[in-house]
C-alpha cells in the first residue's frame, strides 16, 4: 500500500507492485476495510526468438529436409547474390512437380505465443485468371497423432512481382511438452499438364 487513510465513508487506497519478470501471470490479495481484493498481474513480454534452424536459408542447404520429384536441389543459391540474400527455397517450376521442404520443431513450454510467418515470391506461366492449377500449402504435421493441419494455400492465382511477407499464423495449439511439429510448405502439386508455376521462400 502506498496511500490511504482510516475513517468512515468513501476513500481511496493506492498500491504499487514491483515488475513481474516472469512470463507467467501472478496473483496477490489485499484486505481493505474488511473486504478481500484480488489483483492479477500479467507476465512480462519475453523477447522474440526464431526456433527454426537456418530460417532464411542463409547458411545454405542445411538444417532442412527436402525432396524433389525432379531431383533438383530445393534450397538454391541466388544467381546474383547480395550482401543479405544468398540462398532461398525454390519449389517447383517444372511440370508435374512435387517438392517438399520441412523441419522438425518443438515450441518451448514457456512461450507466450507462437506463430509461423514467411516471405514468398510466386511466378507463373499460367494464363488463367480464375483456375488454381498449381497450389502450395503451408502445413503443420503434428506428432504424436500424425495429424496434418493446413494453414495457408497459395496458387498461381497469387502470383507476385517480388517478395511478399505473409500474415502471422498462430500455432500456439502445438505448444505441449510431448509435442513435436514439422513445419513444411507442400508446394505446387500439378493438377494438369499445363505450364508451370514456381514458388520461392525465404
Amino acid at each position: 500500500m502506498t496511500a490511504g487513510s482510516s475513517g468512515a465513508g468513501n476513500g481511496t487506497v493506492t498500491y504499487s507492485v514491483s515488475a513481474n519478470t516472469n512470463t507467467a501471470s501472478r496473483t496477490g490479495t489485499m484486505t481493505i476495510a474488511g473486504h478481500l481484493y484480488t489483483v492479477v498481474q500479467s507476465g512480462s513480454v519475453g523477447s522474440l526468438s526464431n526456433i527454426l534452424l537456418n530460417p532464411g536459408f542463409e547458411d545454405g542447404p542445411i538444417s532442412w529436409s527436402d525432396n524433389s520429384a525432379s531431383g533438383y536441389p530445393v534450397i538454391t543459391a541466388y544467381l546474383t547474390p547480395t550482401s543479405t540474400t544468398n540462398w532461398y527455397g525454390w519449389l517447383c517450376g517444372y511440370n508435374n512437380c512435387a517438392d517438399k521442404l520441412y523441419q522438425d520443431v518443438t515450441i518451448p513450454g514457456d512461450a507466450q505465443a507462437a506463430y509461423v510467418q514467411f516471405r514468398y515470391w510466386i511466378t507463373t506461366d499460367e494464363t488463367s485468371g480464375s483456375s488454381p492449377y498449381d497450389s502450395m500449402s503451408i502445413r503443420i504435421y503434428s506428432l504424436p497423432n500424425a495429424t496434418t493441419y493446413t494453414y495457408w494455400t497459395l496458387s498461381n492465382l497469387n502470383a507476385t512481382t517480388g517478395w511478399v511477407l505473409s500474415p502471422q499464423y498462430d500455432v500456439s495449439a502445438f505448444q505441449r511438452p510431448d509435442h513435436q511439429a514439422a513445419v513444411f510448405p507442400q508446394p505446387p502439386i500439378r493438377r494438369s499438364s499445363r505450364t508451370s508455376t514456381s514458388t520461392m521462400l525465404r
